[in-house]
């Protein structure tokens, strides 16, 4: 880590740990020891046998949670236009549909506002917890009738994309603009908006489901 990010050594540190828990290519992981170097300096010990030695670097919030806030209300527009550029291809959806259609169904608002809460709250519990995104929170029903719409100049495509370009297997996706239009409240244009790091819908650890928020 380099800058400014040097400061954020314990969430990286937190956030390696618990995915070690999750483990890796369904094999039990286990980090028992973890240094920290400063530039110039001496290596610290952080962590021995997997827990961290002092327990403020354990429960400390990173900056970026503490400040987190909700728009208030009255900057909350009555319609908004969300033009979400998707980057790298989204897959969301039925796992068995995708696998019988050879493609991606067409996201509604919901689906995309559910698949960001849960990533939140499962990767990010702090910021959930600022952005008042309870553990049963789910988009309004009204956002499964807002289906995407995208620019006929250049519209978003259906790809087929390399999963495993050794063995020969592709997997479909959605790659391009894909603009939802209705009245959001802080909390759905909250959701939008830290989207794009925590990514959306499944295979987001290959590097799916990425993008970035357009003025439309």
């Amino acid at each position: 880590l380099f800058g400014d990010a040097s400061a954020s050594w314990r969430l990286l540190v937190r956030a390696i740990l618990k995915q070690a828990g999750f483990g890796l290519n369904k094999r039990a992981l286990s980090i028992r020891q973890v240094w920290v170097c400063q530039a110039g300096g001496l290596l610290e010990a952080v962590v021995s046998d997997g827990q961290f030695i002092d327990e403020s670097c354990s429960s400390e919030s990173p900056a970026w949670v503490k400040h987190a806030k909700l728009r208030p209300p009255d900057e909350a527009k009555a319609l908004h236009a969300c033009c979400l550029e998707f980057r790298s291809p989204l897959l969301l959806g039925s796992r068995g549909r995708i696998r019988r259609d050879r493609q991606v169904p067409w996201p509604t608002l919901k689906s995309v506002l559910d698949s960001i809460a849960k990533r939140m709250r499962a990767l990010e519990p702090e910021l959930a917890n600022a952005l008042a995104i309870s553990s049963d929170w789910c988009a309004d029903e009204r956002f499964e009738q807002v289906d995407a719409l995208t620019p006929a100049a250049s519209p978003a495509q259906q790809v087929q994309w390399p999963y495993a370009i050794h063995r020969g297997i592709f997997k479909p996706g959605i790659v391009g603009k894909l603009i939802f239009v209705a009245p959001l409240g802080p909390v759905e244009l909250a959701l939008l908006e830290w989207g794009q790091w925590l990514g959306v819908g499944q295979q987001t650890t290959m590097g799916c489901g990425r993008y970035v928020l357009r003025p439309s």
